[in-house]
């Protein structure tokens, strides 16, 4: 797992990589980013799965950062690191759904709690993720079966599920009206 370092202060920048044992952390990629601004540009150049930040920050503050990032990357955990106790940067760190906000001095035990949990939600989130492709697929996959069956037999079943997959009328749907015009035809 990737993991990008985002805090304006070198010294806790370096204090966090050579700190923590990233390895047992199951984290395999340290990086670091000097404010929010360049965080985001290697958030999105990388895609870490957690985003260690401070809320506070020149250029671009890691709040407005990390809503910036929500929609690309909708499964990275965010940690959230302050000096300051402000209540709005608290909220908005839970509307943000992250997974910690750590109160800087850094306790380092903390961090590494905030660190195992992140990778523990980032890895049910490729859970989930994998198992809703596996589920479309197999309703694809139904749903082609019985473009090849008598229309009028599965008609309800076959709504059903273009609902379901969201389909849309577009280039597919010529596809599937000549389907179910040639699978009327054979009834």
């Amino acid at each position: 797992m990737k993991l990008l370092i985002i805090d304006d202060d070198v010294l806790t920048r370096k204090k966090l990589v050579s700190a923590l044992p990233w390895k047992e952390l199951g984290i395999t990629t340290v990086l670091e980013a000097e404010d929010g601004r360049h965080g985001l540009e290697c958030a999105l150049k990388y895609r870490p799965d957690i985003i260690l930040c401070d809320v506070y920050m020149p250029r671009m503050t890691g709040i407005d950062m990390a809503e910036q990032l929500q929609e690309q990357l909708p499964n990275t955990s965010l940690i959230f690191m302050s000096g300051y106790s402000n209540k709005s940067y608290l909220l908005a760190a839970i509307r943000l759904k992250a997974v910690r906000y750590v109160e800087k001095p850094l306790n380092m035990q903390e961090i590494r709690i905030a660190v195992k949990e992140a990778r523990r939600r980032c890895l049910q989130n490729r859970q989930l993720s994998q198992h809703r492709t596996w589920v479309k697929t197999e309703q694809q996959t139904r749903l082609a079966l019985l473009l090849t069956a008598p229309y009028s037999k599965y008609a309800e079943e076959i709504r059903h599920l273009c609902a379901t997959l969201s389909l849309k009328r577009g280039e597919q749907a010529i596809f599937t009206a000549y389907l179910v015009q040639f699978s009327d035809t054979d009834t």
